[in-house]
């Protein structure tokens, strides 16, 4: 985690301070490991292909983007700052100059129902590894969920 005014950690403690309760952030370097385990959830429970692909496209970019920017950890600030790099880019969202991937995708603007999307393969997978006891408490739930403007958006009849 980068200094600045993100740099925060609410954890609550029980009287042994060395316990701790709250857990709702999660190493980098753990990561593949836990989208792995999520990948073969969706598989054994017979998700469709295209799904288990879209799942592994979601957390691979959360890691690539945690690595670039070298965060330690995943936790609430990382994943506002994901989202928002989701949202926004900075002109060469996904370093487009990586082999194999195609330049028009990563220069092309985001549709707001792809905000969500990622958003909600996130909440998924923050809630399991949460079911799963890797974590406590799923930091997505303190990340909220991007409007859909384009959903609630007016066609008139011509």
């Amino acid at each position: 985690m980068t200094a600045g005014p993100l740099q925060f950690r609410k954890t609550l403690h029980t009287r042994d301070a060395s316990r701790v309760i709250d857990r709702s952030e999660i190493a980098v370097s753990a990561l593949a490991g836990y989208r792995d385990g999520w990948l073969l959830d969706g598989e054994y429970r017979n998700l469709s292909h295209r799904t288990i692909l879209t799942r592994r496209g979601v957390v691979d970019r959360l890691i690539w983007f945690l690595e670039k920017r070298k965060f330690n950890s995943c936790g609430v600030p990382e994943l506002r700052a994901f989202i928002g790099y989701v949202a926004h880019g900075d002109g060469d969202r996904w370093d487009s100059h990586h082999p194999g991937l195609i330049r028009d995708i990563a220069e092309k603007p985001i549709r707001p129902s792809t905000i969500k999307t990622y958003h909600s393969y996130l909440a998924s997978f923050f809630a399991w590894m949460t079911a799963e006891g890797f974590l406590t408490i799923s930091p997505m739930k303190r990340v909220v969920a991007p409007i859909d403007r384009e959903k609630n958006k007016v066609v008139p009849f011509s």
